[in-house]
């Protein structure tokens, strides 16, 4: 949230902080291969996977995105990847699907998947009457994994949304479009800028 819609000065702080921590964490996967978590294309893996997950949420749930505004969702992306030291983030949709191509066979199956989901169910991101919409939320999530990905790591069509579910969360995601709230992040950086709080909310 900082590094989209917080001040520049705070948000290279907040971006070095997290390099310098990521500088001390290294290991070795299943697999044998060692790494760093400061890796250049393992960075850019993960900002490509980030900037998928966020613009394809936003094409499924929301509304259908054109090919032009996928590409520019990528390109408005790639300034802040690189202070993270992402610097082969793809900059365009078919950047992203070559990348995804060259990466899928290196892919491979790791229970740490599931922990991350099942830390995601129960992570205390709602309150506890909207619990059941935080499950549903993980499972629009996985729906949104490429068949090829989801194959290797070990998910199945049963993990994501059924159909009726799918319906529901495109109406919870459009009404969080619709209606935002004027502490979130977004509207108080239109508020920082001496905007109206719903600007971002009402240009096309």
């Amino acid at each position: 949230m900082i590094t989209v819609y917080g001040p520049a000065s705070k948000a290279r702080t907040m971006i070095a902080g997290i390099v310098r921590r990521h500088s001390r964490v290294t290991g070795t996967a299943d697999n044998g291969r060692p790494y760093k978590a400061n890796d250049t294309q393992l960075l850019s893996w993960v900002q490509a996977t980030a900037g998928y997950g966020f613009t394809e949420a936003f094409h499924r749930y929301v509304r259908p995105l054109t090919a032009k505004e996928r590409d520019r969702a990528w390109s408005d992306a790639y300034p802040a990847a690189v202070l993270y030291g992402a610097i082969g983030a793809p900059k365009s949709e078919a950047q992203w699907q070559a990348q995804l191509a060259a990466m899928t066979p290196q892919l491979s199956h790791s229970p740490i998947v599931f922990e991350f989901l099942d830390i995601m169910r129960k992570a205390d991101a709602f309150p506890a009457l909207a619990r059941p919409v935080q499950i549903l939320l993980v499972r629009a999530a996985i729906d949104m994994v490429p068949p090829d990905v989801a194959r290797i790591v070990g998910l199945t069509p049963q993990d994501g949304l059924k159909g009726w579910q799918r319906a529901l969360v495109r109406r919870i995601a459009q009404g969080a479009d619709r209606f935002p709230l004027r502490q979130s992040p977004a509207a108080q950086s239109c508020v920082r800028l001496g905007l109206p709080a719903d600007w971002l909310y009402t240009r096309s």
